[in-house]
């Protein structure tokens, strides 16, 4: 078949079509193959979740993306480290009373609450009174205890409950009275489950 010259200039564009449509598509493809594949190389519409960009035939180009990222997304950047929360130190601050004697004891800055008690315990049966049992622990906070002593010469004890630092206080001899009990007194003054009381006096020495 002989092609005419209408025919052979058409197919001739056809042709060119092709190849120019073929030059716009690779960044098109290296894009789609980059980690930054959900980024928009052009403008983002974050209404439609569309992506515009102009080819080379001066064409506008539509198509799905993400917003644009600044970087790798699967977790901090160097830049975002700074924003990671930070996880605190947990610090225990338990009491033990001897509710028949009247005997207490107390221990802050332990790692686990397990050892705040077993000193807490150690502390309160050092005067040799019998045994005493954990009252109250206290993680990352304050605690304070008062007290009242009953007609018949048993201690009742009372706890704040909040571990906030400056009204733990307020908050035992509250506890206290509204017990209806008498005398209520603070017992044993705030103490700050972060102060390590082993070790801080032989820094300072």
């Amino acid at each position: 078949m002989i092609a005419l010259p209408q025919e052979r200039s058409n197919f001739s564009r056809f042709l060119q079509g092709i190849k120019m449509k073929k030059y716009w598509l690779i960044p098109l493809m290296i894009l789609a193959g980059s980690p930054y594949a959900n980024s928009c190389g052009g403008q983002f519409d974050p209404a439609s979740g569309t992506c515009r960009i102009i080819g080379p035939d001066g064409k506008m180009i539509l198509y799905n993306s993400a917003p644009p990222q600044s970087g790798y997304s699967g977790g901090y950047s160097s830049d975002d480290y700074s924003n990671v929360p930070s996880q605190p130190i947990p610090f225990y601050a338990a009491i033990a009373v001897n509710r028949n004697t009247g005997d207490w004891g107390w221990s802050t800055g332990t790692l686990a609450e397990s050892s705040a008690i077993e000193d807490a315990k150690n502390n309160c049966e050092k005067v040799g009174n019998g045994p005493c049992e954990a009252a109250a622990t206290q993680l990352n906070g304050c605690l304070a205890m008062a007290s009242s002593r009953g007609k018949n010469g048993s201690w009742s004890y009372f706890f704040s409950n909040s571990g906030t630092c400056g009204s733990v206080e307020k908050e035992a001899l509250s506890s206290c009275r509204a017990s209806k009990a008498k005398n209520c007194k603070i017992e044993i003054s705030q103490l700050d489950s972060e102060y390590q009381y082993l070790v801080e006096p032989l820094l300072r020495n």
